[in-house]
């Protein structure tokens, strides 16, 4: 038997599916070839390494498991978009009241200015210094 004849037919013959006669010609090749044998340990050492490695069997819960954290996840994060929701509209609200609050409470400061100007006399004029808040009165200018 050829070289390229044994090495094709190692994996059946480790694993004894070949017929007595194969199995003869593959010994007595063995026995003569130093180069087939060292392959044939090597090919025979990997097929039990590649035996004992072989994985468990699979958990039958494993995809449920997966399923609920993904569910989990998304709930959480369902929760947190609504909660940003919730959050910016209040800062919307609370920004709009202050803008409206501000607004009335500047009219009202605007009608006291003009009140007190119409009641004094009209040779005196009024500057406010908006930045400040402060009322400039100058007389008789």
């Amino acid at each position: 038997m050829k070289c390229n004849d044994v090495r094709h037919k190692l994996i059946p013959f480790i694993n004894n599916e070949l017929d007595s006669k194969q199995i003869d010609n593959i010994n007595i090749h063995l026995g003569k070839c130093e180069h087939c044998q060292r392959i044939y340990e090597f090919t025979k050492n990997s097929l039990i390494t590649i035996n004992n490695d072989k994985r468990t069997e699979s958990n039958p819960f494993f995809y449920q498991s997966v399923m609920a954290k993904m569910e989990k996840t998304y709930e959480s994060k369902k929760l947190s978009i609504s909660q940003n929701i919730l959050k910016y509209s209040v800062a919307a609200m609370l920004s709009i009241m202050s803008i409206v609050g501000g607004s009335y409470i500047g009219s009202f400061g605007a009608e006291i200015i003009n009140e007190s100007a119409i009641n004094e006399s009209p040779s005196q004029y009024e500057i406010m210094d908006i930045a400040n808040n402060d009322i400039d009165i100058f007389k008789d200018l």
